[in-house]
């Protein structure tokens, strides 16, 4: 199944979004960092009979020992997925790190998606511009916590997924109505007399 991995910094609002994509408040959620030191993984349908195994993983951060395994545990997972949604808070200007790990993933030859969040407003899309220089394949600004563009960002998903993953409904047994060849009755009886 196709497997998507949501990575980022601390406090960016990956667990948010992996909630608001699985639609239960499965990831615990916290203002403080570090909240999620493991991975979590779902099996979410994102669209008719479209399937994807979804990962929330903890921050991205060098402070310490545990830090650096959380950190070394995300990269894992990322690694692993066919799509990364690297997230990053949209009210705060790139950090050299985040483009550090964006294009370590990309050297991975990793499909990485830039998901801005906390554009909670038109005016906000203004600073999308920002990070263009991070060179992610592709860039939406999305407000989990205003559920903005969260729909066209699972669209998107649902777009890149491959035929192989899509889920096909069982064909219907077919019934096959043969119709007779149309004759005459004298050729009726004549094939019925040869046969005799």
């Amino acid at each position: 199944m196709f497997k998507v991995a949501i990575v980022g910094k601390p406090n960016v609002g990956k667990s948010s979004l992996f909630n608001r994509i699985v639609k239960a408040q499965d990831a615990i959620t916290s203002n403080k960092a570090g909240t999620t030191r493991d991975f979590k993984k779902r099996d979410v349908e994102i669209a008719p009979n479209k399937d994807i195994i979804l990962i929330d993983t903890g921050g991205l951060e060098d402070r310490d020992e545990l830090f650096n395994k959380v950190k070394d545990k995300a990269l894992e997972m990322a690694s692993s997925a066919d799509l990364v949604l690297f997230m990053v808070d949209g009210q705060k200007y790139p950090d050299d790190e985040e483009i550090r790990y964006v294009r370590k993933l990309l050297k991975l030859n990793k499909t990485i998606w830039l998901v801005v969040n906390k554009i909670d407003n038109d005016k906000m899309k203004e600073k999308l511009w920002d990070y263009y220089e991070f060179r992610a394949d592709s860039i939406l600004g999305i407000s989990v916590s205003h559920n903005r563009n969260t729909v066209e960002l699972l669209d998107w998903i649902a777009d890149k997924l491959p035929d192989e993953d899509i889920i096909k409904e069982e064909d219907e047994d077919e019934i096959r109505v043969i119709e007779p060849e149309e004759i005459s009755d004298e050729e009726f009886f004549k094939e019925s007399d040869e046969e005799d």
